[in-house]
């Protein structure tokens, strides 16, 4: 597949990293700024005062400012986003060195304590308007479009030691008056927003035995931020009809280790907690049905208005965004062969190999990511995060040969292009919409048995084309063998639209959970008006049968999709 030209090529940087200037004109502090270095093997820790003047420091990765201390800065400790790359000082040259690589689109963040210094500020700081003012400006000279978070994991400090982390409902309300701020000082030079970058981490790293305590900040955390989320779609679009807003997702694709029920369950838990909880919320607007058993599992009690609900609704992103490092697999067997990358841990993939960090190389993983997503959703997606954590070997002339990491990125970006063909193709004018399109033109028209089966090889077959045809592809199927998947999947499609025509004059509405008899009212040409009953049912176990049998002649374990497709077929609703 070739890209379009205006496909956004770029990267991404966040604020708090790339900034430095941590305490230059006016600019509050937040929690990198009192944050320690680390190693891969050695944690990052937040350093403090204690309620007794003890100078103290813990862990970042699950921070919590114990009672009666406060945040400080020691001076025997190095704090390496205090000067970052000072992009502050340095942004036209970076600038410039963007739009040398053909950058379309570079991602950056918005310091919410360089606007309103501790957060409750009734006037925004004027230095930190002009500073972003100059930036995206510079950005729209150099052609390249701003993709700009509008929370980096940078809270003000003074707002972390007033009220917790995102635990009080007064958060609502000041980060309302920060995005109408920046929505407003911005607009024409920003298009493209994300309300809270990678959102889902609240929650998708918590240790499956953490407290309920612990379960129960998290998701009060994460319903606030919801909220905030939904006020900002709403005022950006009021400001501004243009603004494309979305979520940003730390997206990690879980695979069940083996085939055990339990191991099979357990992943399809990781991915609505770690995963779908955030993005169901954000993108249609509600909580989903097993969000009160995820709450019931840890006897949380949320603080939530049925004016928070209504805001969900109205809130809704346009787009859904995420970053993609590594994929984990999980279960519940004892397995001593753990690792982890990026926050993330999990066991060892037998299937996969793993970087000197212990992340997991799995392009087949994103393929698999954005089309369980896009499928989910059916929003624009854009990956804002893809990178490879390494071992870097400095050169005495300050070269970095780093073959293996634009080998990364080819394999990922090969995936990403089939997943979207595949997506086009079986969507597009000779798949979904194209039969779509057919169907509602000869409404009331009378149709051949040519155009029905046009009808339903392109409407209701090329769904099922994609997702066997993706699978086999991740599978590493021969191209012979993936030919033979999709016509597998047009046998099925055929067979399962036609037993629709049947049910529709067979069944009862009862049983089928729909009004039958509809065709008929409805003048619609089907098989069963054509052929009959019998007939019907005979195409029905030809397209079967030859499905089957075009199964039975690839080389691999086939129990379970057999079985997948006579329960389709021969469905009785």
């Amino acid at each position: 597949m070739k890209f379009s030209e205006d496909f956004y090529w770029g990267g991404a940087v966040a604020a708090n990293q790339c900034e430095g200037a941590w305490n230059v004109d006016g600019r509050g502090m937040t929690r990198t700024d009192v944050t320690t270095g680390g190693t891969v093997n050695t944690p990052r820790m937040v350093t403090f005062i204690d309620k007794d003047g003890n100078k103290q420091k813990l862990p970042n990765h699950g921070f919590k400012l114990p009672e009666g201390a406060h945040f400080a800065v020691f001076d025997d400790e190095l704090y390496p986003n205090h000067d970052g790359i000072d992009f502050y000082h340095h942004y036209k040259e970076d600038i410039a060195l963007l739009k040398e690589m053909g950058f379309k689109m570079f991602r950056l963040s918005i310091s919410w304590s360089r606007i309103y210094p501790t957060g409750e500020e009734d006037k925004p700081n004027q230095a930190g308007l002009d500073f972003y003012r100059n930036v995206f400006t510079e950005l729209r000279n150099a052609g390249i479009e701003p993709l700009v978070s509008i929370w980096h994991f940078d809270t003000p400090l003074a707002l972390e030691e007033k009220y917790g982390d995102w635990l009080d409902r007064k958060y609502i309300s000041l980060y309302e008056k920060y995005v109408t701020t920046i929505f407003n000082e911005y607009k024409g030079l920003v298009k493209y927003w994300l309300t809270f970058n990678e959102i889902n981490n609240t929650v998708n790293f918590i240790p499956d035995d953490a407290s309920d305590e612990v379960y129960q900040e998290a998701y009060q955390h994460l319903h606030y931020q919801f909220v905030a989320s939904a006020r900002a779609v709403q005022i950006g679009h009021q400001i501004d009809p243009e603004n494309k807003i979305g979520c940003m997702i730390c997206g990690i694709t879980y695979y069940p280790l083996t085939s055990d029920p339990e191991d099979i369950l357990f992943n399809r838990s990781k991915w609505e907690k770690g995963i779908f909880y955030c993005g169901d919320v954000q993108c249609k607007g509600k909580y989903p049905t097993y969000a009160k058993r995820l709450w019931k599992e840890h006897n949380v009690k949320l603080d939530i208005t049925e004016q928070d609900l209504e805001e969900l609704k109205k809130g809704t992103v346009d787009m859904y965004t995420f970053s993609y490092y590594m994929s984990q697999a999980v279960t519940t067997h004892e397995n001593d062969d753990a690792v982890s990358g990026n926050m993330s841990f999990g066991v060892r993939n037998p299937y996969l190999e793993y970087s000197d960090w212990g992340w997991a190389l799995d392009p087949k993983g994103l393929r698999y990511y954005l089309e369980m997503i896009y499928d989910r959703y059916e929003k624009p997606l854009m990956v804002v995060e893809n990178g490879l954590g390494a071992y870097d070997t400095v050169e005495e002339d300050g070269s970095i040969h780093d073959n293996y990491r634009i080998e990364y990125y080819r394999a990922h970006i090969e995936k990403m292009a089939k997943a979207m063909s595949t997506i086009a193709k079986k969507a597009g004018v000779y798949g979904m919409i194209g039969g779509q399109t057919v169907d509602v033109l000869n409404e009331d028209r009378p149709m051949n048995i040519y155009t029905i089966n046009f009808i339903y090889k392109l409407k209701t077959s090329a769904l099922i084309e994609a997702s066997m045809m993706t699978g086999a592809i991740l599978g590493n199927a021969t191209d012979d063998d993936i030919k033979k998947m999709e016509q597998i999947a047009r046998n099925v499609g055929l067979a399962f639209q036609i037993q629709d025509d049947i049910l529709d004059v067979t069944s009862t509405t009862e049983e089928l959970g729909k009004p039958v008899l509809s065709d008929e009212k409805n003048h619609k040409t089907t098989y069963v008006t054509l052929m009959g009953i019998d007939d019907a049912k005979k195409k029905v176990e030809d397209y079967s049968n030859d499905a089957l049998n075009l199964l039975d002649e690839l080389n691999y374990k086939n129990e379970f999709l057999n079985n997948l497709i006579n329960e389709l077929i021969n469905r009785k609703k």
